[in-house]
């Protein structure tokens, strides 16, 4: 028997996995919901000033998520969205979107997190999240920077194990790498799940382009240089030095200009 509160998609990813292309492909297959980051404020907009219930919230939101056709519900999630929404808000909305509803998982990660961690730095400080998007200002090469996207990408994929396992969920995990050349593993669970064939001619890529360039390769090659070495906590941490840090460089500093200093037990 049919679920009369209809199905739903569910992507749960992190910036930069190219799930804006395959929600772009679900999108164009009709009825498979209208997977877009409906928990990003800038796409829900919902006025922060109202006090709206969990129920009325999320009414609003499934309005716009669903495909009137098939009732079939589509959203794709990063963590820091998850995080913020429910700081705003003060439930789980992955738990209410998919209540009484059929509910397929999907992850979606990178194997190479190098390559997502340096994007995911050119896209934050040129603005240009996709490539439609203008370029606001000319990313520059930062190893810190690139080495705290690298940390982040690893704690929002682990994230979603841990979620997936505490809450008992089956997921089905694709990589990026795999469905760059077909995406056709991808489509094909959409398609089993709603029960909708996918389209025989998929669609091209559209407007929306693969923004990888040379830069990122170098970029890339530096980082791995870079990393040879590397403090990798100063830089994730980049603290002032603490008393024993001051400590012990002002007795190196004594030491080289004036022979012999103190030992400072340290």
């Amino acid at each position: 028997m049919a679920n009369p509160n209809g199905k739903a998609i569910i992507i749960l990813s992190e910036a930069r996995s190219g799930s804006n292309w395959l929600a772009a492909l679900m999108l164009a297959n009709r009825g498979w919901g209208q997977c877009r980051e409906w928990l990003n404020p800038a796409v829900h907009q919902l006025p922060r000033h109202k006090r709206l219930s969990a129920d009325t919230l999320m009414a609003l939101l499934a309005r716009a998520a669903i495909s009137p056709a098939t009732n079939v519900l589509g959203l794709k999630v990063f963590t820091h969205q998850l995080m913020r929404f429910h700081a705003l808000y003060g439930f789980d909305p992955i738990a209410r979107a998919s209540e009484g509803r059929d509910t397929l998982y999907l992850r979606l990660e990178r194997r190479d997190r190098v390559a997502q961690a340096v994007s995911l730095e050119m896209a934050r400080q040129s603005g240009a999240w996709k490539s439609t998007s203008a370029i606001r200002a000319e990313p520059r090469y930062d190893f810190a920077r690139i080495l705290r996207a690298y940390v982040k990408i690893d704690a929002s994929y682990a994230f979603w194990d841990s979620y997936c396992r505490l809450r008992g969920l089956n997921s089905q995990l694709f990589h990026y790498e795999d469905l760059l050349e077909d995406p056709t593993p991808w489509l094909a669970a959409c398609a089993s799940f709603t029960g909708r064939p996918k389209r025989k001619d998929q669609p091209g890529t559209g407007r929306l382009q693969v923004q990888r360039d040379a830069r990122n390769a170098e970029w890339a090659a530096q980082f791995r240089q870079d990393l040879a070495g590397a403090d990798v906590l100063r830089g994730l941490y980049p603290a002032p030095p603490s008393l024993p840090r001051r400590l012990l460089e002002r007795a190196n500093t004594l030491r080289a200009g004036h022979g012999p200093a103190r030992q400072f037990d340290l």
